[in-house]
């Protein structure tokens, strides 16, 4: 067991609203409100199954610019021939909402929109 935390922003402060979705048996999406950049960004992080530690695969995709007033993400049917990323928000700007739906690449460990 590994007892440390996973921090994907440890210079931020505003980590505001974030939800969570399971990719795989051991890769998991992270999206979550970057407040002090008003950004909506999403993480892919893999655990190790034997130990659970955790290592972030990728962390640099901005979903969307701006603030929301929340961040909630769906787990999708687990196709090990297609995995995919679900997450829903909000542009408070103009009070509408988005799906962002991305398909996860487990060869490159990359994420493509869809």
């Amino acid at each position: 067991f590994a007892p440390t935390v996973l921090n994907l922003e440890p210079n931020e402060g505003e980590i505001w609203a974030r939800g969570v979705s399971r990719i795989d048996n051991q890769t998991f999406a992270y999206a979550y409100q970057d407040g002090g950049k008003s950004e909506i960004k999403q993480a892919i992080v893999h655990v190790h199954t034997p130990t659970k530690a955790m290592k972030v695969l990728s962390r640099d995709q901005v979903l969307r610019r701006g603030l929301s007033s929340y961040v909630n993400m769906i787990s999708m049917p687990e196709l090990t021939f297609s995995p995919h990323t679900m997450a829903m928000f909000e542009d408070t700007a103009s009070n509408v909402s988005f799906v962002e739906i991305c398909s996860w690449s487990t060869t490159g460990s990359s994420l493509q929109d869809s």
